[in-house]
C-alpha cells in the first residue's frame, strides 16, 4: 500500500493557520483539507481573488461529535473533535491531507495512529512576529479596534473611549517623532503604548486571556519541540509562508525522502550544527550550554581569524591562531581542518575565517560525546557534496542535526540590533536561505523575546539533547 501525508498545523492564535491552510488546500492545490468538528459555528464562505474561502471545520453539538469523534480536545470554551478513520481512508484514496490542529495531546495521538496504519505524519509549527513582544501588542491592539467596529457597528461602552485612543496615540507620537519624521521608540516605549491601547478598550481582559494562550502555546513548543518535523516562518511575507509550505510538501511526496528521514532515529552521538543571522543569540545558547549544559554535551573548539571578543572561550571560540587551521591551502579537510567564512561578500576575501578540527569532532565522537558548534548554512551542502570530508567523517558515521536558530524581530529591531548594513542584508539573505531551503533543518530554535530568550533557548537546546540522547 502507498503511504501518504498528513501535514498537522499547529501555531498560536492569529498566527496565519488558517491563511496557510487556505492557500495550500485552495490555491496551491498541494493537498486536501482534512474534516475536523467543533461546537463553535460554521464560519460563512468568503470569495478572496476570484475564489472561495470555506472554514476548515464542520458544525456539531458536542453530544454528536463525542458520537463521531474518537480525538477530542477543547480550544477558547470550544468542543472539537477528529475522526481519525475517516482520515485514514482519506489518504487510503491517494490524498495527502492537511489539518490545523493546536493541542499537544491531540496531535500526539493523532499521529501515532496515522502512522500505526502505514501513513506520514509531518508536524509543522507556524511561527508569527505575534512572539515578538512589541509586534504581539500593536497586533492585537489592532484587533481589538477592528473587532469593536465590526460590522459599523460601535458600542455605547465604546463610544466613551474613542476620545481617549487619539490622546494617547498623539502623546506618544509628541513625544518620540524623530527628525525624519518617524514614530518609533525602543521596544519598550511601544510596548507600553499598546498598553495603554489595549488599557482604553472594554475587551482588554479577554485579549490579555489571548496574550496568555500564545505565550503557553510557544511553551508547548519549547518542551515538545523534537515532535515538529518543520516551522514554517510566517515573520515577513505570505508569499515566504506560502513559499516554505510548498517546499515542505513537495520535499516529502518523494518517497526516497521519506527514507531519508528515517536515518534521525539512529542511535549513538551526534553533532550538532548552529546556523543563524547576525544578533540571533548564538553566543548566548552557546554560553549557557557551557555553563549549564556542560554535562550533557560538549562544544567544538572553534577557531577563528579575528580579534577578541567579551564572549571568546565561554561559548567555545579561540581567537587569533590561523595558524592552528590555516594549513597548506587551508581550504580542504585533507588539511585535518573544515574552514568557513562568516560576513563574507560575494568573492570578496573580507569576512571572518572560522574553522573546527577534524581530529577534535572524530575524538568526541569515538568516545561517545555529543558535541555542538556554531557554523553558517553553507556547511549544510558541503558535508554532502565534499569527497575528502565525507571520507574522513565516514570512520565514526556521526549523525549530523542541522539547526537553526531564529530570533523573532521587527525591521525596527533589526535596524537596532544590527547598525551596519551589511549585517542587515545578511539577516535578510539568511533568512530567504531558510525559506528557500527549509526541508533540510532538522529543528529551529526560537530566541521570541528579548527579555526572556536566553531561559527559552537553553530549556529548546536540552530539551534536543534529551530527545536524541534517549
Amino acid at each position: 500500500m502507498d503511504s501518504h501525508t498528513l501535514y498537522i498545523i499547529a501555531g498560536a492564535s492569529g498566527s496565519g493557520k488558517t491563511t496557510l491552510l487556505q492557500n495550500v488546500v485552495f490555491t496551491q492545490n498541494l493537498c486536501d483539507a482534512a474534516s475536523k468538528y467543533s461546537t463553535r459555528k460554521r464560519r460563512p464562505d468568503i470569495l478572496i481573488d476570484g475564489k472561495t474561502v470555506v472554514d476548515d471545520v464542520s458544525h456539531l453539538s458536542l453530544k454528536n461529535i463525542e458520537k463521531r469523534c474518537d480525538i477530542l480536545y477543547e480550544i477558547n470554551a470550544y468542543k472539537y473533535g477528529i475522526n481519525s478513520l475517516e482520515i485514514i481512508q482519506a489518504l487510503g484514496k491517494g490524498k495527502n491531507l492537511i489539518v490545523i490542529l493546536s493541542d499537544m495531546r491531540a496531535i500526539k495521538i493523532l499521529k501515532k495512529i496515522v502512522e500505526d496504519s502505514g501513513n506520514i505524519v509531518k508536524v509543522i509549527y507556524l511561527l508569527s512576529r505575534m512572539d515578538s513582544a512589541s509586534e504581539f501588542t500593536k497586533t492585537w491592539s489592532q484587533r481589538i479596534i477592528e473587532e469593536c467596529g465590526k460590522n459599523n457597528k460601535i458600542t455605547s461602552e465604546v463610544r466613551a473611549t474613542d476620545q481617549k485612543i487619539p490622546r494617547i496615540i498623539h502623546a506618544f507620537l509628541d513625544s518620540h517623532t524623530s527628525d525624519d519624521g518617524s514614530s518609533f521608540g525602543n521596544i519598550e516605549q511601544v510596548k507600553r503604548l499598546c498598553d495603554d491601547l489595549v488599557g482604553a478598550l472594554p475587551q482588554n481582559s479577554t485579549y490579555e486571556k489571548r496574550s496568555e494562550r500564545i505565550r503557553l502555546m510557544f511553551n508547548q513548543y519549547i518542551h515538545n519541540i523534537g515532535l515538529f518535523d518543520y516551522v514554517i516562518l510566517n515573520t515577513t511575507s505570505l508569499d515566504d509562508m506560502f513559499t516554505q509550505a510548498k517546499k515542505i510538501i513537495d520535499y516529502n511526496n518523494n518517497a526516497q525522502n521519506q527514507r531519508l528521514a528515517k536515518s534521525k532515529l539512529m542511535k549513538g552521538p551526534v553533532v550538532f550544527i548552529v546556523c543563524a543571522s547576525p544578533k540571533s543569540g548564538k553566543a548566548t545558547l552557546m554560553e549557557n550550554l557551557n555553563i549549564m549544559g556542560s554535562s550533557q554535551i560538549q562544544i567544538t573548539p572553534k577557531y577563528a581569524d579575528r580579534e577578541a571578543k567579551s564572549t571568546d572561550k565561554r561559548d567555545g571560540t579561540i581567537v587569533g591562531r590561523r595558524d592552528l587551521f590555516l594549513q597548506g591551502s587551508g581550504t580542504t579537510p585533507t588539511d585535518g581542518v573544515w574552514e568557513w567564512s562568516f560576513h563574507k561578500i560575494g568573492k570578496s576575501d573580507e569576512g571572518t575565517q572560522y574553522a573546527v578540527k577534524l581530529a577534535d569532532i572524530i575524538q568526541r565522537l569515538t568516545e561517545g560525546i555529543s558535541q555542538i558548534f556554531v557554523s553558517n548554512h553553507e556547511q549544510i551542502d558541503r558535508i554532502y557534496k565534499e569527497p575528502a570530508l565525507q571520507k574522513t567523517l565516514r570512520k565514526v558515521e556521526p549523525r549530523f542535526v542541522y539547526l537553526y536558530l531564529h530570533r523573532v524581530r521587527t525591521d525596527a529591531e533589526i535596524k537596532e540590533q544590527a547598525a551596519d548594513e551589511t549585517r542587515r542584508l545578511e539577516i535578510s539573505r539568511i533568512h530567504q536561505w531558510y525559506v528557500e531551503n527549509i526541508e533540510k533543518i532538522d529543528h529551529v530554535l526560537v530566541n521570541p523575546n528579548h527579555l526572556t530568550y536566553s531561559e527559552d533557548l537553553h530549556d529548546q537546546m536540552m530539551s534536543l539533547i534529551e530527545l536524541y540522547h534517549n
